[in-house]
């Protein structure tokens, strides 16, 4: 009889397929390292456009009135109204919403207003307040209004 505890032999040791694996592993590793930068840009492109589409405008937007900025709430407020989907107007806007087009002609007016309504303090929450009341009723306005799909078989 063998002995059980004899080392394996030469010939027993599975060379075959430890090479395969590490071809394997070779063929795996280049082709990642080929594909990652390309996921990473993918990662980042998506990233920018997170960053730039409504809600995020939006939400600067809404910092800006928070700090209580005029000149920044005003920059993020046309920036904002460039993403609104369908495009709109600070006007339109305020036909919906009343108090918006008293917020933005407030705002108006401690920008571009007399010199003594341009030192005055400007605080943003009537503006906040009546953006996110407008941005709701539009958003309304737009589910009620957009198109239907066909039947898929007419009659």
């Amino acid at each position: 009889p063998p002995p059980t505890d004899a080392a394996p032999r030469k010939r027993d040791v599975p060379w075959l397929g430890l090479l395969a694996g590490g071809l394997l592993l070779a063929a795996g590793a280049a082709w990642l390292s080929r594909r990652l930068p390309a996921w990473r840009e993918e990662a980042e492109a998506r990233r920018r456009a997170r960053a730039d589409a409504e809600p995020a405008r939006f939400e600067r937007l809404l910092g800006a009135c928070r700090d209580a900025n005029p000149h920044l709430a005003y920059q993020r407020l046309l920036h904002w109204l460039d993403a609104v989907e369908p495009p709109t107007t600070l006007d339109a806007l305020g036909e919906i919403t009343p108090s918006l087009d008293a917020a933005a002609q407030a705002l108006e007016a401690r920008l571009y207003g007399a010199d003594g309504a341009t030192d005055s303090p400007w605080s943003g929450h009537a503006l906040a307040t009546a953006l996110i009341d407008a941005r709701e009723a539009d958003r309304g306005r737009m589910r009620r209004t957009m198109p239907v799909l066909p039947p898929l078989k007419p009659r």
